[in-house]
């Protein structure tokens, strides 16, 4: 099960980068042994103002759930995608990948550390994504094989050792 958290932000709303990256995943999508299973909101963009989650399949996707007006800089958010992703499509591997603009070990004040969700002027910080990976895997007992950031200024050491006790390999 591939877990995508995408933070549509600016680059949804001005430049349809999500929606580029939908679209690209669905050129392969979900299969009977892989879920590609998508959370997206956090742009100031109709489609993406309310917190939906998509199954993505081979040349489509499949709305599952929109959970309206939720902050996706809320690190509840990140951790309620994460249990039910886990608990609804149970696997012998997970992947989380978190989406969006990136700030490094501290973030900076535009873009947070993941974000920011334009609709809630919220960003995850370090911190937030600790909590909430700390808290999904109380929930579920499971940890991640892979957890991947395509978020700029991600790959340092405070973010290894952030997400590590949740996961055997960080790319980023």
């Amino acid at each position: 099960t591939v877990l995508v958290y995408m933070v549509g932000s600016d680059l949804e709303s001005r430049d349809s980068a999500g929606s580029t990256d939908l679209a690209e995943m669905m050129q392969v999508g979900s299969s009977a042994n892989i879920k590609v299973v998508v959370a997206t909101g956090g742009a100031n963009k109709d489609g993406w103002r309310t917190v939906k989650r998509r199954l993505i399949n081979a040349g489509s996707e499949t709305e599952l759930s929109d959970l309206g007006n939720l902050s996706m800089g809320n690190p509840n958010t990140l951790q309620e995608f994460i249990t039910w992703g886990v608990a609804t499509y149970p696997a012998d591997k997970y992947a989380l990948v978190m989406w969006d603009h990136g700030g490094g070990a501290i973030g900076n004040p535009a873009t947070g550390t993941l974000g920011p969700d334009e609709n809630h002027n919220d960003a995850l910080s370090l911190p937030e994504i600790k909590q909430a990976l700390q808290n999904a895997y109380n929930t579920t007992g499971k940890k991640f094989d892979l957890i991947g950031f395509d978020a700029c200024l991600m790959a340092t050491l405070e973010t290894a050792h952030t997400v590590s006790p949740y996961a055997n390999y960080l790319v980023a």
